[in-house]
């Protein structure tokens, strides 16, 4: 054998040697984790498209349902009034409903914000104690 050599029989190397070598190491191994990460991302958006699409199906089933009730309702009462005032009924007590829920909806999110902002005002008070 001639030439230097490390005690396995492998070639010594210059420094520039290897740290092309590390360089292209690390190069392949970022290669490799950029594809394993793409890998993922694409099986989760996947997975949330399927689940998406999902949502989408089951709001436009529980559409059909309650236009169904609404028609069902509307039958009902067009048995003991006019049609228009039946239609009108309705309207009143959807209207009614819908007022009811979203001042009940606002106060419940008034509600959240003042939890969650006393909570922040607590965390502060915490990491500023200490």
């Amino acid at each position: 054998m001639s030439g230097n050599h490390e005690a396995d029989g492998a070639p010594y190397r210059s420094s520039g040697d290897l740290a092309d070598r590390l360089a292209q190491d690390a190069s392949d191994l970022f290669k490799q984790e950029v594809e394993r990460l793409r890998e993922q991302a694409t099986a989760t958006m996947r997975r949330a498209g399927l689940g998406t699409a999902a949502c989408a199906g089951a709001g436009l089933c529980a559409v059909l349902a309650l236009w169904s009730a609404h028609q069902s309702a509307l039958r009902t009462l067009e048995r003991s009034m006019p049609p228009g005032r039946a239609a009108a009924t309705l309207t009143v007590a959807y209207t009614a409903g819908a007022g009811v829920l979203s001042v009940v909806g606002a106060w419940k999110l008034r509600e959240a914000a003042r939890t969650s902002g006393d909570a922040l005002h607590r965390a502060g008070e915490d990491l500023t104690s200490h």
